[in-house]
């Protein structure tokens, strides 16, 4: 084999060349990524009903969605949390799990499901979790001082998260820290008492 290659030096040098611009073709071409994409087996459904107290949100929507989901193929944890007007589920899949398949299954449970859910609800957000949806950008709104929170709470929400979603490339937007409207009804005493009426009245 030595003696083959010494006989033949200009091959030897002619496959060298062809050996190193093919190299540096392919380092070119190859991707590369901070953070490859990895299929995490899990899902995550958020609800969202406005002026709903957490136990509404864990008893009217949370728990049927929950026994609903719970029977699907390959899930190993349920985990729900509610708060006001806001409610997540947590699902948790075993490893090789087809998540394709379980996302679609969740999705037409969820159909099913929404003839029993409150009709002025919006419909839940099933969303896939994986890697490439870690947010890497984090964008901070903070009113000047004549500025009302409650406004840029609104404009935030209804106009810049809209925004934003129209981008190519952005698959989810999460908005946090928003300040709601309250009503709040202070009834008068004097006046229900010469009625006959009470509070609870």
């Amino acid at each position: 084999m030595v003696r083959f290659l010494v006989q033949r030096p200009i091959a030897v040098i002619m496959t060298t060349i062809l050996v190193i611009v093919f190299s540096v073709l392919a380092a070119l071409d190859l991707p590369v990524s901070l953070l490859p994409e990895v299929d995490v087996p899990e899902i995550v459904i958020k609800t969202n009903y406005p002026n709903a107290s957490p136990a509404v949100m864990e008893n009217n929507i949370l728990r049927p969605i929950r026994e609903r989901v719970r029977t699907v193929n390959g899930l190993s944890f349920v985990e729900s949390k509610a708060g006001s007007e806001t409610g997540s589920l947590y699902l948790r899949f075993d490893y090789g799990t087809n998540m394709n398949l379980a996302y679609l299954d969740i999705n037409e449970r969820i159909d099913r499901l929404s003839e029993t859910l409150p009709r002025d609800m919006q419909r839940p957000q099933i969303v896939r979790i994986n890697t490439s949806d870690i947010p890497v950008i984090r964008i901070q709104v903070i009113p000047r001082d004549e500025q009302d929170m409650l406004m840029i709470s609104e404009l935030t929400e209804k106009v810049l998260k809209k925004r934003i979603e129209q981008l190519e490339g952005v698959s989810l937007v999460d908005v946090n820290g928003l300040q709601r409207s309250l009503i709040q009804v202070e009834p008068n005493s004097n006046k229900l008492r010469s009625l006959g009426l009470n509070e609870n009245d």
